[in-house]
């Protein structure tokens, strides 16, 4: 039942809450979801001997189809605005609405015309695109006043197809080598409910996915599933301004004894935004925090700093580094400085293709 993904919350139209199912002589069962926004296609093989269509409430249809017995064979018909479900002992008759009033726009049903300045066809491993996804997934803002900064900015950049996030406290990118087809790509900017949809339907997929995208919408097509959104309307800002070519002072670490020290030290900060104090004194690398008479702190070790002078301090938000150092791949991190108020480059030194751009505290 993976078109639930694309299911809006009751309050919109009674029929966005339903699955379209259509059958035809091809052998194939479409099953349909939207939320006007995002649709999720399935493709199911299916023995069909009378074409028809249907819609039906998508919840119960899934927890009907849930509970079935292992390798059943479920047997959909038709007959008096009702669907006659049956498998095994078990016989269900659901409630239909007329398949009429189902939006079918952006499904194989009514394709959406992609023509114009931008457009762009290209396919890409399911893998890659889940990973790139995931991979800035925690930057996006959650600001509705910047709705612009409320998605995934995919875009070409030389020879790179990139995915970039920003909420203005941080900045995440991953980029690989751009696939043939993507020379036309003018940017889009992916809402955020797409890449979770995205990422729950291919994370574990060995599928080849073709992608089709426009000035205003995205099409992604699997083996057996399909996905179509609209795209964020906005002017996505010109990120690179705030990401820096390098630091006069670098830090090298493995990045899973980093993580659990953040997380020790920060516990004694219960605010809200549980910061972090990094500093260098007598050769050695420390994070201390403190909030309302409480403290802590902890030497680094495994630390390689360069060129950081003793006395060197700076601070930034606990959040943002444990996002960062789950995001980044690899085991090691290298943290690019300059002065305190400027921005850090996190980092895996091995991985060209990977950063996150975090921006400095007062502490």
């Amino acid at each position: 039942m993976a078109p639930l993904g694309a299911r809006a919350a009751a309050g919109t139209s009674p029929v966005i809450a339903h699955l379209h199912r259509k059958a035809d002589g091809t052998g194939e069962l479409l099953v349909i979801s939207t939320n006007l926004d995002q649709s999720v296609t399935l493709r199911v093989p299916a023995e069909v001997t009378a074409p028809g269509s249907a819609t039906v409430p998508a919840k119960i249809l899934a927890e009907t189809m849930k509970k079935a017995p292992d390798n059943a064979t479920a047997t959909f018909k038709v007959k008096d605005n009702e669907l006659h479900l049956s498998y095994g002992r078990s016989r269900f008759r659901l409630a239909t609405l007329p398949a009429a009033d189902f939006p079918t726009f952006g499904t194989p049903l009514d394709p959406v015309p992609q023509v114009g300045e931008g457009k762009a066809v290209f396919t890409l491993e399911a893998a890659t695109l889940c990973d790139m996804l995931d991979a800035v997934d925690a930057a996006i803002s959650k600001e509705a006043t910047r709705y612009y900064l409320c998605g995934v900015y995919l875009h070409r950049h030389g020879d790179r197809l990139r995915a970039v996030a920003t909420n203005g406290h941080v900045l995440a990118l991953r980029e690989v080598p751009a696939p043939e087809g993507s020379e036309a790509l003018a940017g889009g900017i992916l809402p955020p409910d797409l890449s979770r949809i995205v990422c729950s339907l291919w994370a574990k997929s060995k599928d080849v996915l073709k992608i089709s995208i426009d000035k205003s919408r995205v099409l992604i097509e699997g083996e057996a599933v399909a996905v179509c959104s609209k795209l964020i309307d906005g002017t996505y800002p010109d990120y690179e301004r705030v990401v820096p070519k390098g630091g006069t002072s670098t830090l090298a670490i493995p990045a899973a004894p980093l993580a659990s020290a953040i997380e020790r030290i920060v516990t004694v900060d219960t605010g809200k935004t549980r910061s972090i104090k990094m500093s260098m004194d007598g050769g050695e690398i420390s994070l201390a925090s403190r909030h309302e008479g409480s403290d802590a702190s902890e030497t680094l070790d495994g630390a390689t700093p360069t060129e950081i002078a003793d006395g060197y301090a700076i601070g930034f938000s606990a959040r943002y580094a444990l996002d960062a150092l789950r995001s980044l791949p690899g085991e090691a991190v290298e943290i690019q400085m300059s002065t305190p108020g400027d921005p850090m480059l996190w980092r895996n030194p091995a991985e060209a293709g990977a950063l996150w751009v975090v921006m400095p505290l007062r502490v």
